[in-house]
């Protein structure tokens, strides 16, 4: 017998192992870097388009990756942007957003998000719009979701670290976050990816930006 196992440990083909599934949510007003999380997990050198004023997907996006050192699998659930122009219209097409999204996770047999990540550009800031978004998503998914979600505020590839503990601060004196803050029970983190200007221009300051990225890949860990 211990000769086959052999045989199969080296000559064997489509070797299979189990693997713990994690399932996860992106929620965020267009163009706050959603897709270009995923992007980063698959290759930290990755460069985003530039940016444009034309609007995310209106479709959810589910998207599986496997992460081989951990031997857990990703299932990724991109919802489309939210809260753009805060017009009755809107509104539907968010109600609407938000439903489809579950729908989507249903039909793949998804009932539990592990974590949901509420994502907002450093750019952009938190507005009342980002207070309404977070109030739809619970009205839909049950305030239990709470004690697994996160903020990561995006495009932060060029915060130090004392840049970044002033952010904190900022977001704990700000009266917007305040109504919320107590929503994020698995904490704050940040984000970013290589500036496609800086890439276009072959600007040095790339190697700083990937350094960054990388400590983000290291430190971001949710227990």
């Amino acid at each position: 017998m211990n000769e086959i196992k052999a045989d199969y440990a080296t000559d064997g083909k489509f070797h299979v192992t189990r693997a713990e599934p994690r399932n996860i949510m992106l929620i965020g007003r267009t163009r706050t870097g959603k897709s270009t999380i995923k992007s980063l997990l698959v290759d930290p050198t990755v460069v985003p388009t530039d940016l444009t004023l034309k609007s995310d997907s209106r479709d959810p996006l589910f998207e599986t990756f496997h992460v081989s050192d951990n031997r857990i699998v990703l299932n990724i659930i991109d919802t489309p942007g939210l809260f753009e122009h805060g017009d009755d219209e809107m509104s539907i097409r968010d109600n609407d957003a938000i439903l489809n999204t579950i729908e989507v996770c249903v039909n793949r047999e998804i009932t539990k998000f592990h974590v949901v990540c509420f994502c907002a550009a450093v750019t952009a800031g938190l507005n009342r719009e980002d207070i309404d978004s977070l109030k739809l998503l619970v009205k839909f998914l049950g305030d239990e979701i709470s004690k697994n979600s996160c903020l990561i505020i995006t495009r932060c590839e060029s915060k130090d670290d004392q840049q970044r503990e002033k952010m904190r601060k900022e977001l704990s004196e700000d009266t917007y976050f305040k109504e919320i803050a107590p929503f994020f029970k698995l904490g704050i983190y940040f984000s970013g990816s290589l500036n496609p200007d800086d890439y276009n221009k072959a600007n040095e300051s790339l190697y700083d930006q990937y350094s960054t990225i990388i400590d983000y890949r290291l430190s971001n860990k949710i227990n």
